[in-house]
């Protein structure tokens, strides 16, 4: 089998932390997103290149959490840039994945993805909220998306 252009080295899998310093902020200065997003994230249009490609998310913390709140912010802005978006919630995440802001998305054209288990671990209902599969859904993300990223 061959590998697709961009999947060589470890440099495509981008990891955001709450409070991680970024151009132009300080260590305590956690990155924000507006929601609705006005503008784009600096190195967003960078990392990604031109509309079209197809973006990864992988979001694991609660819908407390800076983390959820930060990936949604991500995939809002790669949807207004002209991303193909898929999301997959795992772990904590799939509490969220009824959360007014990835419905919205998804009407947007956010593919939205939960994980079975951990919606069946955590007394959650399947329904039509996102797609509930397992990490299969999540292999094939990480194989056939130009980028993916996690927001843990």
């Amino acid at each position: 089998a061959s590998k697709k252009e961009g999947f060589s080295s470890p440099a495509n899998y981008f990891v955001v932390h709450p409070g991680e310093k970024t151009e132009g902020e300080s260590p305590n200065q956690p990155f924000k997103f507006r929601w609705p997003p006005q503008g784009l994230p600096a190195n967003l249009q960078q990392f990604m290149g031109l509309a079209g490609k197809k973006l990864g998310i992988l979001l694991s913390g609660s819908p407390e959490k800076e983390s959820f709140r930060h990936g949604i912010g991500f995939a809002a802005a790669a949807l207004k840039l002209g991303c193909d978006v898929y999301l997959y919630c795992i772990d904590d995440a799939v509490a969220g994945v009824g959360d007014s802001r990835l419905q919205a998305l998804k009407q947007s054209g956010l593919k939205l993805y939960a994980c079975a288990y951990g919606a069946h671990r955590r007394q959650i209902q399947l329904n039509d909220d996102a797609t509930f599969a397992g990490l299969t859904v999540v292999s094939d993300l990480v194989a056939s998306t130009d980028r993916f990223v996690s927001f843990n």
